[in-house]
């Protein structure tokens, strides 16, 4: 909870764009969610080429030999496009965990090994102490301004308590949109190649109660987000393309804004 605080307290200071949600409805909204959930997923080790991540989701065709990670892809894309997930958090303080546990189960339901609905046995937080941590904390996410502030506290809180035993980051991604979305701003996508300076964000906050790094990393996603136009998927996985957002080495790549543009690098612990 010290640690919650910590990042609760630096954004209701930090100043933060706010992005109004040009994919709000119809064919725009579809690929946005398309995308969100092709990376949301290939960042977790669930891989396909995005061509066919597109057949699994626009044209509903299961891959023969993988139909529980073709699950993953849509589990993720329907409660992004399907309310309440797409557009309310789980309501804060004692229920808030049978709220995850329901986004949870409907995630993951064709995937029974992984215990959809359950929480995991990975001591994050202590498993007994998982319900009480979960419940203080969301309703301290309250005093949090709404929009982008407190969608990033939701993402390092369910990410953090890390409750389940499989789909943690998934969850925690599709809660801080939902955030955004209620409040019409624009949803959020980490793409693959800015994944492993997103982790060393968090990790920044979780071992050294160091919140910059996360905040600006969340923050510059958003803009980078609201580049792209959504209308047209060819266009859009094209313009992705050039960016670098699919590949995966940090060392060989830069992620480049949609302009061309090389991105900004979040500030590490210290800095």
């Amino acid at each position: 909870m010290q640690r919650f605080e910590v990042l609760a307290a630096a954004l209701r200071t930090t100043a933060l764009p706010r992005i109004e949600n040009r994919c709000a409805s119809g064919v725009p909204r579809h690929h946005f969610a398309f995308v969100e959930s092709y990376f949301s997923n290939d960042v977790e080790g669930t891989k396909f080429d995005i061509e066919q991540a597109r057949e699994i989701v626009m044209g509903n065709r299961i891959v023969p030999t993988r139909p529980k990670d073709s699950h993953d892809i849509l589990g993720v894309f329907r409660l992004a496009t399907t309310p309440p997930y797409r557009d309310n958090p789980p309501v804060a303080g004692e229920d808030f965990l049978a709220g995850l546990r329901a986004w949870h189960a409907d995630m993951l339901q064709m995937r029974p090994g992984a215990s959809p609905g359950q929480t995991g046995t990975t001591e994050f937080v202590l498993p007994e102490m998982v319900r009480g941590t979960l419940d203080e904390g969301s309703r301290l996410a309250l005093s949090v301004p709404e929009g982008l502030a407190r969608a990033i506290y939701y993402a390092f809180l369910v990410s953090e308590v890390h409750p389940f035993s499989d789909g943690n980051g998934r969850l925690s991604r599709l809660v801080m949109n939902a955030e955004l979305s209620r409040v019409g701003l624009n949803r959020i996508i980490i793409p693959t190649l800015y994944h492993l300076q997103y982790v060393d964000c968090a990790r920044a906050l979780t071992r050294g109660n160091e919140p910059t790094g996360f905040i600006k990393a969340l923050a510059g996603m958003a803009v980078w987000c609201s580049e792209f136009a959504y209308d047209e998927l060819d266009g859009l996985i094209a313009a992705i393309r050039r960016t670098h957002a699919l590949e995966e080495s940090p060392v060989r790549y830069r992620l480049l804004r949609a302009n061309g543009e090389a991105m900004g690098s979040p500030e590490p612990a210290g800095s």
